[in-house]
């Protein structure tokens, strides 16, 4: 019952909005983005580092190498005069240039040139270190002449940390050392000094 002096009233409103249910596909997208964003973050600046490093060890590589060029014919031998050799941290070194015979032209750079063996004073050898200087040491390396290659004697040889070495030319391109302080200059037609071990 409805006390008297009242009425009753009826009224349609509208409920109070809820919160509307998250859309699977935004927060996706949203987790992508921010995955994205915090991995570019991450990787470019290591991605610039490599590429830095990268593009040093091809400048260091190709300047090593620009001197690298086709290799022309052998030049003839002229064991008269030797080169001149300074080495701090390497023994005086003394030059005994081999007695010269005269053979004919053709028949000198047959009994001079020499192909690399693949052992030395009976220990296999996969490969000779071309040598900057008559000397052990490996700030001298030059490269590394493999097995099979052949050099070009001058015949001059040296006498330096008890080993007997022989001044060669190298006909083709020297392999790179694995020695951390070698040299590595690999183009072909250089001069430099082989171990005896290696001359048969």
């Amino acid at each position: 019952m409805i006390p008297p002096g009242h009425h009753l009233k009826t009224r349609l409103e509208k409920d109070a909005p809820s919160k509307p249910k998250p859309d699977l596909t935004f927060i996706t997208v949203r987790t992508t983005i921010i995955s994205i964003s915090i991995a570019l973050t991450i990787s470019i600046p290591i991605t610039i580092k490599l590429f830095e490093s990268l593009l040093e060890n091809l400048v260091i590589n190709l300047g090593e190498q620009s001197s690298d060029e086709i290799p022309d014919p052998l030049p003839e031998a002229t064991p008269d005069t030797p080169p001149k050799v300074t080495l701090d941290s390497s023994p005086k070194v003394t030059l005994d240039p081999l007695p010269e015979v005269p053979p004919e032209s053709s028949e000198r750079f047959s009994q001079n040139r020499v192909c690399i063996p693949n052992s030395c004073n009976g220990k296999y050898a996969g490969s000779a270190n071309f040598r900057e200087a008559p000397s052990l040491s490996t700030l001298v390396i030059k490269g590394v002449i493999p097995v099979g290659e052949c050099v070009f004697l001058t015949g001059n040889t040296a006498h330096g940390d008890n080993v007997i070495w022989h001044e060669a030319i190298n006909e083709t391109f020297l392999r790179r050392s694995l020695e951390t302080a070698a040299k590595n200059q690999l183009s072909a037609n250089q001069l430099g000094w082989i171990a005896d071990c290696f001359i048969e």
